[in-house]
């Protein structure tokens, strides 16, 4: 699986997810891309110049609980109100590698992250799970970054890929924690 953030449809550049299954021998078996209108994803669930892929975490597991592992997608430059606050996409995925259903999480009023403290810019930049909690239960806990703001947030998802909960921001370059920037990059 890999993430192209800036790659061009409709003459936008949206992004795009590709899913490789490759053979024993390394060779790619099936493609499946998913962008605007592609790979189950309706056109327009993206928006322009979002930066959608620019990273990907197939650690999420099954997060509906339907036996399939789905996909948190960041999309670092996306922003309905043009401010690159960035957007987190759950996809909720098909056997055959397309998706079934998305969510998206972003700081736009209940999209989940706009009960963070504090506006933060570039949300998405990277992403990664947390291990369950209680692995009876299914609850996924997300860390992902916005690197603009020097931020990790931790966000808690539901089984229908909404935030459980409010998300928590950490690790700020203004020394809350003891884990700093590098190279005034955190979360890369």
């Amino acid at each position: 699986m890999a993430g192209q953030r800036s790659s061009h449809t409709d003459s936008t550049t949206t992004g795009t997810l590709v899913i490789l299954r490759l053979f024993p021998n390394l060779t790619v078996a099936h493609e499946t891309r998913i962008t605007n209108g592609e790979g189950g994803l309706p056109a327009g669930a993206l928006v322009a110049n979002g930066g959608f892929g620019q990273a990907c975490a197939t650690s999420i597991r099954d997060v509906d609980g339907d036996g399939l592992n789905d996909i948190a997608v960041g999309a670092l430059t996306s922003s309905i109100t043009n401010t690159n606050d960035g957007a987190l996409y759950i996809l909720f995925m098909r056997g055959d590698d397309t998706v079934r259903n998305f969510t998206r999480l972003s700081q736009a009023v209940g999209e989940g992250f706009d009960r963070l403290p504090v506006a933060v810019s570039f949300l998405g930049d990277s992403i990664a799970a947390l291990p369950p909690r209680d692995p009876g239960n299914n609850p996924v806990d997300i860390v992902v970054s916005a690197i603009g703001s020097n931020t990790v947030a931790l966000a808690p998802l539901g089984s229908n890929g909404t935030l459980s909960a409010a998300p928590r921001r950490f690790w700020t370059d203004t020394g809350r924690l003891p884990i700093g920037t590098f190279n005034g990059r955190f979360g890369r």
